[in-house]
């Protein structure tokens, strides 16, 4: 590859390496570097669309999102724009190495400027927990949500929030307790009846399970995920040729669903029925070709 030299009249102003490709990827690091100071000049001065912009393009790039997201987030946070601060509090919250002073100092200047992004008292106690949820301080945010429990009874909201907490640390006693809460203000309450069949499995009644998962597809069943639950949970019972009419009945709402389609494979995979296993994955190659190239 030919030197750098050649493209500059005084090469000697320029960081030159002998390969080709290292020295473009260096230049490129450079502009971004610059784009990258742009957007804080721009945060700095409380230009924060401008800002936004710069920081969203160098995410397109691939620049380093640890440097990138906190100042994004503060970006939107104010501009009071509460909505694309969890979106992108989601994001962050998926990346490592995390930085935890960087962490920290974000968390901090969220929770100082969440006063003007809440109504009231009940909704500032509703937002820190999400906002606490995101960076994993499960116990404040549960601390948050019994205060907006204690100032709004009648919402299920937090209560539905703190359940859900309460599941996914794997306290299925108490998350039990708060979803039957629910179901008992609202017997179709949708989040409700799924996490009561989540938890029943946890507990091995497999039987109720069924009923619940039944019960939530009867108010919403545009959810594949609780298709599946549901006909695993028959499957699990011992009734596979139950569990395909269930599979087929969600196949029927989501005809292209390759994993749909796999389940179906293995059910008749399970029962020795090999031809229509057969269909099944020939049905999957139509739909996603490349899962069986080489």
């Amino acid at each position: 590859m030919p030197r750098m030299e050649k493209f500059f009249k005084n090469p000697n102003d320029f960081y030159i390496m002998e390969d080709y490709d290292t020295t473009v990827q260096h230049y490129n690091q450079l502009f971004l570097d610059a784009d990258f100071d742009r957007a804080n000049d721009l945060y700095n001065k409380s230009e924060y669309d401008a800002a936004i912009r710069l920081y969203k393009q160098l995410l397109q790039r691939d620049y380093n999102p640890l440097k990138v997201f906190p100042n994004l987030i503060n970006s939107y946070l104010y501009k009071q724009d509460f909505e694309n601060v969890i979106y992108y509090l989601n994001k962050y919250a998926t990346l490592k190495p995390m930085d935890r002073k960087s962490v920290d100092a974000l968390l901090e200047n969220i929770l100082v400027e969440l006063p003007k992004l809440s109504k009231n008292q009940y909704y500032l106690y509703i937002n820190k927990a999400v906002v606490l949820i995101q960076f994993k301080h499960f116990d404040d945010a549960i601390k948050c949500l019994d205060k907006a429990i204690k100032l709004n009874p009648e919402d299920i909201y937090p209560v539905q929030l703190k359940a859900i907490l309460l599941f996914d640390n794997g306290d299925m006693e108490n998350s039990l307790k708060l979803f039957n809460k629910i179901i008992n203000i609202n017997e179709r309450n949708y989040v409700g009846l799924k996490y009561l069949g989540y938890i029943s499995l946890e507990m091995d009644n497999v039987k109720e399970a069924i009923g619940y998962f039944k019960q939530a597809l009867s108010v919403n069943n545009k959810d594949p995920e609780i298709w599946r639950q549901y006909y695993f949970a028959i499957a699990y019972s011992g009734n596979l040729n139950k569990a395909l009419e269930v599979n087929n009945d969600g196949l029927k709402i989501f005809p292209d669903n390759e994993i749909l389609w796999y389940d179906r494979f293995q059910l008749f995979d399970s029962i020795g029925d090999r031809g229509n296993a057969k269909d099944c994955l020939k049905r999957i190659e139509e739909i996603n070709p490349d899962l069986f190239k080489e």
